[in-house]
């Protein structure tokens, strides 16, 4: 009988982890591609079926140890990360992810333990009765509205994904392992020595004291990665303004140059008009005109023309930027923006990490193509407290959408994979502003509608 409620049990945990693992993670919805998940299922489908096998067929009583907490516990976290991991950067961000809703979970069973005396006592009075069968039921529907709330919660205060020093998750990750690992152990030998309960207050609290520390942790990295990226912000700004600024004064001197050569030619087709010569005329005229059309094409001040429209600065910084490298290499950018913006809701930081993502993907695709065909449009429509940011560019063959969305999958050579994976990251943590990208008559299309 008790290893048959071990065995309804067992499953009955396992998928309220999971439950609160995906509650506290749903910002973070590229996880849940079909592949990854499908993964996951065969690989707990497959530790509850050994699990099966150790409580009904193994011969050695020893190997029973893989059908408690104390085995399921880690099982569960490799499960769950060599299901849900890719080869990136990100791989940090996920181990803290998974050891914190462990902890999270860990903690929740705890305390549901620890209420299971007065769950029994409650049935005493009410059922009347002693069997178990009462108390897993309250027991369990009593930790799923703990998950549910908890997750929820955790859900909304913490956003892994938002720290992008590789060194600071590191720092993060190190240190939540280091912490869990004290906790499991402890765990371990309080369960051994059956003295759990005896202790359980003890290391309720423990476990209380934990998920204080890594609160702590995220606030104060975060808050400190958040001064950095400003700070970081505003020198990279100060570097785009000096390269706009010595851009424009090298059109300047373009223009001084053209306006003196300008003046010579008016001067030049003055004297042929007195002299009243049609045919010398109508040449001088063409190539007056010849000249002055070379000149203003070819000029790159006009492609700054609406910059001025861009009120915040980092936005103007990071547009100056990407324009400046791109007419670099010789690509022909489109610029308009032809109504004031001044604001979003989107913070500077990721605002700028957006547009540098869409930007520099345009920049490596078109460096791809013909000379002819190297051109970036970049528009930014601003009307009635809603800012449309347009960016397209010709993109060299056709491209499976649903494939390079996801992470670690690119059509770029030698490249990470990371852009719009990471955009729609960004993107999905604020609710008012809206990503979508397509592909139409060989331009690659990418909106953000905020």
């Amino acid at each position: 009988m008790n290893q048959l409620l071990l065995f309804i049990i067992e499953p009955l945990h396992i998928l309220c982890f999971y439950v609160f693992f995906f509650i506290q993670n749903r910002k973070d919805l590229h996880l849940l591609n079909q592949h990854r998940i499908f993964k996951l299922i065969l690989g707990v489908l497959g530790l509850l079926a050994f699990q099966f096998l150790i409580m009904f067929f193994a011969a050695e009583t020893w190997l029973s140890i893989f059908c408690t907490n104390i085995a399921t516990i880690p099982l569960l976290m490799l499960i769950t990360y060599f299901c849900l991991h890719s080869n990136h950067s990100e791989k940090y961000t996920l181990r803290i992810r998974i050891l914190f809703s462990m902890s999270g979970f860990m903690f929740i069973q705890i305390m549901c333990a620890f209420l299971d005396r007065y769950f029994e006592m409650f049935c005493q009075a009410v059922f009347n009765t002693t069997s178990m069968l009462p108390v897993i039921f309250i027991h369990n529907i009593f930790e799923l509205g703990i998950i549910l709330a908890l997750g929820f919660i955790d859900g909304k205060l913490f956003c892994f994904s938002c720290l992008i020093n590789d060194q600071h998750r590191r720092n993060i990750y190190y240190t939540i392992l280091s912490i869990f690992l004290v906790t499991y152990i402890i765990l371990s030998g309080l369960t051994f020595t059956q003295r759990l309960y005896d202790h359980i207050i003890d290391f309720l609290l423990f476990l209380i004291i934990e998920l204080l520390i890594y609160t702590f942790l995220y606030v104060l990295i975060n808050k400190y990665e958040e001064e950095k990226t400003q700070n970081d912000l505003i020198t990279n700004e100060l570097q785009n303004l000096k390269t706009y600024t010595s851009h424009l004064e090298k059109e300047q001197r373009k223009l001084r140059k053209f306006k003196h050569d300008y003046e010579n030619m008016v001067l030049s087709l003055e004297e042929i008009l007195a002299k009243d010569n049609s045919q010398n005329s109508k040449e001088y005229l063409d190539a007056f005109k010849q000249y002055s059309d070379q000149y203003l094409k070819q000029s790159n001040i006009w492609k700054y023309n609406d910059i001025d429209n861009v009120k915040s600065e980092f936005l103007k910084s990071i547009l100056i930027s990407k324009i400046t490298q791109a007419i670099d290499k010789g690509i022909h950018v489109h610029f308009e923006c032809r109504y004031p913006v001044t604001k979003t809701e989107i913070k500077s930081y990721d605002l700028v990490r957006i547009i540098g993502i869409i930007c520099d993907n345009a920049i490596e695709e078109v460096n791809t193509l013909p000379k002819e065909a190297r051109k970036i449009n970049i528009l930014i429509y601003a009307k009635d407290n809603q800012t449309e940011i347009s960016i397209t560019n010709p993109v060299a063959s056709k491209k499976d959408l649903a494939a390079i969305s996801h992470e670690g999958v690119t059509t770029k050579k030698q490249h990470q994979g990371l852009g719009l994976a990471n955009l729609q990251q960004i993107i999905d943590n604020y609710p008012k502003a809206l990503l979508t990208y397509f592909i139409k008559d060989d331009w690659f299309n990418v909106k953000i509608i905020i």
